[in-house]
């Protein structure tokens, strides 16, 4: 007399079949779910350098700026002064 009959062999083997298809499944979808992971982590990062770009242009692009305000300042201060010491030289020629 067998251990086990005909029938409970093949639930036996549907059982592990069943089995292996559901881990194989798990693996696919982690295999996939790590896959779209990795590309929208390259994505952000490509986004994160393109806005480094952006933020180091904006900051060169002030610092010219700033620059020529200052230059001009001083342009202006310069010809005020100069301005200035005319009209007290004018004003001690005239007296």
């Amino acid at each position: 007399m067998p251990d086990k009959t005909r029938l409970e062999h093949e639930i036996e083997r549907h059982e592990m079949y069943r089995t292996s298809f559901g881990v194989g499944l798990l693996i696919v979808l982690l295999i996939i779910m790590l896959s779209v992971s990795g590309i929208y982590i390259y994505k952000l990062r490509q986004e994160i350098i393109r806005k480094d770009h952006e933020i180091i242009r904006i900051k060169e692009n002030f610092q010219k700026e700033k620059t020529e305000l200052l230059r001009k300042i001083k342009q202006f201060s310069d010809a005020s002064n100069q301005q200035g010491k005319e009209h007290k030289t004018e004003g001690t020629l005239t007296d």
